[in-house]
């Protein structure tokens, strides 16, 4: 047939072979690109440790992983008018500042490897460093709230009231040892005089008879004629000395002689008492006889003088009500009847007779008359005239006793040998005394600060032997007696009796805090500002205080007050009240047991039940607390003390990286101004930026972060992800050890395991820089460079996310105080997922630090998204480079084309394919056109010019063509 398109065995064994070929080659596409997922996943199950390990055990790291840098984007909201809002408490302008772009460098070493588990904890630092790429200056300055000055307010409450405590103990201490130097000194050189000079001396000529210049016979006394000459100098003295006219007397202006002997005899037999008039004559033996007394009854020698007065008591024997020796031979004496004031007048003596300080003292050293208010009277001016006197003989009375002493001539080296018993240069009394007084660095034992509010006896204290020697001129011994005096006053051994001011009984220098603290000042009468009085103004009903009775606690109620369970004194208390006072609601404990229980409304009744004081009081220690303590007197402190702001004007550099804050380089070495300690910043670099100016290599902002992570050999995690930050299962900031010190305020929170690479897509987390965890949640599908993804996202709510707890840190209630430090973090997280791997092959966040604009009296409530104010924000975005991007894509996408799958040439069975596909379509292509080209001799024989073979297949074939077409016909050849 020569028609029969030349079908034969060879041409059908091609043909099969090329559809067989084609077949194995659509298998193995099958069987190759549905291995791919396996494949994919057995290629990424090792992918964790492979990329940090460089062998089995990991002793050896990936250079890539041990360094690694990335940029992040910041930007800042700057206060355009902070001078406004500083001074004048203008609403603040804000300015949106940035991308200041940062190089991040993350350093990590293997801290652990534990194979069995399949855990690798690892060590990171961090640090940053200003991009080149940066389209903001990372010197720019921003003016912003100094993150640090809230809670150094809230935490120094406590401290405030406590060093006001202190600084009213040091002044009473101080002021104890200036009245010491003044008038103790003057008063113990009054009292030597009067036992060692006048009283010696005059004992050594007194005696029986008119040989002695005291005739005792005469009932006179070394004491009384003492006295007599003292009255006759006051008497004399009187008109210069009161009324301003030295021609006028005592007894010229109405005064009676005191009468400092005086007494009655007793007649023999008469039973009559008559005062003594004049002598008579003597016996044989020089007795005296006669009518003594004139009465007309001879007078034998059985007679005796009776006298009124006895002198030995004022002078030997006089004691206070609370067994003060106010004797005039012992200091106490001459200082308390000085220190009394001056005699009253007859009138007020008749008419106030109970408030007479004459009538007073008369008592307390037995001088009274029997019948006579005038002699009383004198004998009251007298000592006091002649005390007061020799008191301003011996400089009582120099107001400049440390500076200036040209009129008394008693200088200091003189008063501190009287008090101290120590002999002293004068100068280096001095430098002692007075070192620093009137600056701001008060050195001195009686040094005053200019501002009032701090006391160079505090430094002295504090300095050890070796320092006060270098400093003051003074000798060891000298020191040490000083000191002791010192402390023995600051230590409560020494107390003042109160007789000097009018009262009765001891004051210690604690008792005197406790004192003024909950009453009045019984040394003054008056009322101590930072004191529950306030200064006097409780009570008044001016100045929105309320009108009312002062407040009356006793010294036990107000050292319970200040440093019992619940001490404003202490920080403990302290915060304790705040949080009372700024949230609204008590502590949500027992106070007695500190068991948890329901927390009730922050009352007058609620703090007084607490302190167990009356209503009025605890009302006046709330007002003291927030209004006078919190709200001026510590912020105005922190600024005068220590030069630091509400507001801080920096640099970039400087909020994010590190700044020297002088209140805390002071709690942490008590100098401000030491810049080896006292840093702060935002973020954790791993130095603090501009330390290495003052410590080498700079001063470290802690301990690097540990990182426990799933390598994925183990079942019991997810490779990829985060196991545990730190040594605790606890998230740092919210631990049990802060939920049980803030009394469950503050709620400890178990770390979430999350992502470290990879999106299993069951219950995935991912950490928000540990602020916090998100959810992640994949819901879209799109792709990068090429990669099919599942597109995840993760969000946190500003206003779900208070971050005070962790910025403060403090580990106490501190980090529980509304308003303390008021920051919200929000952050939005976009990430794409290879969906095969469930790798994490790009993705971008937003994190944004918030800050609650609200007075912090009004937090109470928790804010709304109108309360909030942008502060920071913090933008990163990362995804595959094209290199690998171009891998993953021949890895995963074309080795799962069903056609294409071998044409990356990456394993074995692309070759395979490859030649299968070859020589199926060779095989194909040759047997098709073997067929179509039919028997080769029958085709070589046919010639154009041959007549066609007749036959019945082309007369048919004529006959079809002689019949009628309706198709076109080919043009002709």
């Amino acid at each position: 047939m020569s028609m029969a398109m030349g079908l034969n065995p060879v041409n059908g064994i091609l043909v099969a072979t090329g559809l067989i070929l084609v077949s194995l080659n659509l298998a193995l596409a099958s069987y190759a690109t549905g291995e791919v997922p396996a494949a994919v996943e057995e290629a990424v199950a090792m992918k964790v440790k492979d990329d940090i390990c460089e062998n089995t055990l990991c002793t050896e790291v990936s250079e890539e992983w041990s360094e690694s840098t990335s940029q992040r984007d910041f930007f800042a909201w700057h206060i355009t008018n902070v001078d406004e809002v500083i001074m004048d408490n203008a609403e603040p302008i804000y300015e949106k500042i940035g991308p200041v772009t940062y190089d991040v460098t993350l350093k990590r070493e293997v801290d652990n490897y534990d194979i069995k588990n399949g855990l690798l904890t690892y060590k990171q630092l961090t640090s940053y460093s200003c991009s080149e790429d940066t389209l903001v200056p990372c010197s720019t300055e921003v003016s912003q709230l100094n993150i640090a000055f809230n809670p150094q307010v809230v935490g120094a409450t406590g401290t405030a009231i406590n060093a006001v405590m202190d600084i009213t103990k040091t002044g009473f201490v101080s002021g104890v040892v200036g009245i010491h130097l003044k008038q103790v000194t003057a008063a113990q050189a009054v009292a030597d005089e009067i036992q060692y000079e006048h009283m010696a001396n005059l004992a050594a000529v007194e005696g029986p008879g008119d040989i002695y210049i005291i005739d005792t016979e005469m009932h006179n006394s070394a004491e009384s004629y003492f006295l007599e000459g003292m009255f006759e100098a006051f008497n004399d003295a009187y008109g210069d000395a009161f009324l301003d006219d030295d021609t006028k007397t005592y007894l010229s202006e109405g005064g009676v002689d005191p009468r400092w002997v005086d007494g009655v005899w007793n007649d023999d037999g008469d039973g009559i008492l008559e005062p003594d008039e004049e002598w008579g004559g003597f016996n044989e033996t020089g007795s005296r006889i006669g009518d003594l007394n004139g009465n007309g009854i001879i007078d034998n020698e059985s007679s005796s003088f009776v006298s009124t007065l006895n002198l030995d008591y004022a002078f030997y024997e006089a004691v206070g009500p609370d067994g003060e020796n106010l004797s005039l031979v012992n200091y106490m004496g001459p200082l308390v009847y000085a220190a009394m004031g001056e005699p009253d007048s007859l009138e007020f003596i008749q008419e106030n007779p109970e408030e007479s300080v004459t009538l007073e003292r008369a008592e307390l050293w037995n001088f009274a008359h029997p019948t006579d208010l005038n002699i009383t009277l004198a004998r009251d001016w007298t000592l006091y005239g002649g005390m007061g006197a020799l008191m301003l003989d011996y400089g009582a009375g120099n107001d400049d006793y440390l500076t200036d002493y040209s009129e008394d001539g008693v200088n200091l080296s003189v008063r501190v040998e009287r008090l101290f018993g120590i002999e002293m240069d004068d100068a280096v009394a001095s430098d002692v005394l007075t070192m620093g007084d009137g600056t701001d660095e008060p050195l001195g034992i009686l040094a005053v600060s200019e501002s009032g509010t701090s006391f160079g006896l505090t430094e002295f204290l504090e300095m050890d032997q070796t320092t006060a020697v270098e400093t003051y001129g003074v000798t060891g011994y000298q020191h040490q007696v000083l000191k002791k005096f010192c402390n023995d006053w600051m230590d409560n051994v020494a107390t003042l009796p109160l007789i000097l001011v009018g009262g009765e009984g001891y004051i210690s220098a604690s008792q005197f805090v406790n004192q003024t603290f909950g009453s009045v000042n019984p040394i003054d009468n008056e009322y101590m500002e930072y004191s529950l009085n306030i200064g006097g103004m409780w009570g008044t009903g001016t100045y929105g205080f309320p009108a009312g009775d002062p407040i009356d606690l006793t010294q036990e109620q107000s050292s319970e007050m200040l440093y019992g369970d619940w001490g404003l004194t202490t920080a403990k208390g302290a915060s304790m009240f705040l949080y009372g006072e700024l949230s609204g609601k008590t502590l949500p404990i027992n106070y007695s047991t500190e068991e948890r229980t329901e927390a009730k409304e922050w009352t007058n009744e609620t703090v007084a039940e607490i302190y167990g004081i009356d209503v009025e009081a605890a009302g006046a220690a709330r007002l003291l607390m927030m209004e006078v303590v919190f709200k001026n007197f510590v912020p105005d402190f922190l600024i005068d003390s220590f030069g630091t702001s509400k507001y801080l004007t920096q640099p970039v550099d400087n909020w994010l990286l590190g700044w020297h804050d002088p209140v805390n380089a002071y709690l942490a070495t008590g100098d401000s101004e030491n810049m080896t300690a006292g840093w702060t910043s935002l973020e954790a670099n791993e130095t603090f930026f501009g330390s290495a100016a003052y410590v080498e290599g700079g001063i470290s902002t802690g301990d690097p972060a540990k990182i426990t992570i799933c390598t994925g050999e183990a079942d019991s995690c997810d490779k990829g992800e985060t196991v545990q930050v730190g040594d605790s299962e606890y998230v740092s900031w919210r631990n049990k050890s802060k939920e049980s010190a803030t009394y469950g305020l503050i709620n400890a929170e178990l770390q979430s395991e999350t992502t470290g690479g990879f999106i299993t897509g069951d219950g995935d987390k991912i950490d928000l820089s540990g602020y916090g965890t998100a959810d992640v949640k994949c819901e879209k599908e799109s792709t990068l460079k090429g990669i099919p993804v599942d597109v995840c996202t993760a969000s946190m709510d500003p206003l779900e996310r208070s971050i005070q707890a962790k910025l403060i840190n403090s580990g106490d209630l501190l980090d529980a105080i509304p308003g303390a430090l008021p920051v919200f973090f929000g952050s939005d997280v976009e990430i794409k997922v290879e969906q095969l791997s469930g790798a994490i092959i790009g993705g971008k966040s937003e994190s944004t630090f918030w800050l609650d604009t609200r007075n912090i009296t009004d937090q109470k409530t928790p804010p709304e998204m109108s309360d909030l104010q942008e502060v920071f924000v913090i933008k990163t975005a990362a995804e595959l480079d094209d290199e690998t991007a171009e891998s993953m894509e021949s890895q995963i996408v074309t080795n799962q084309d069903f056609f294409a799958f071998f044409t990356n040439f990456d394993h074995w069975s692309d070759y395979v394919a490859l030649s299968l596909w070859i020589g199926g379509f060779t095989s194909l292509l040759i047997g098709a056109a073997l067929i179509f080209k039919g028997d080769s001799k029958e085709v070589s024989g046919s010639k154009w010019g041959d007549e066609p073979e007749s036959t019945d297949f082309t007369g048919e074939v004529k006959k079809e063509l002689d019949e009628p077409n309706e198709e076109p016909q080919p043009e002709e050849l």
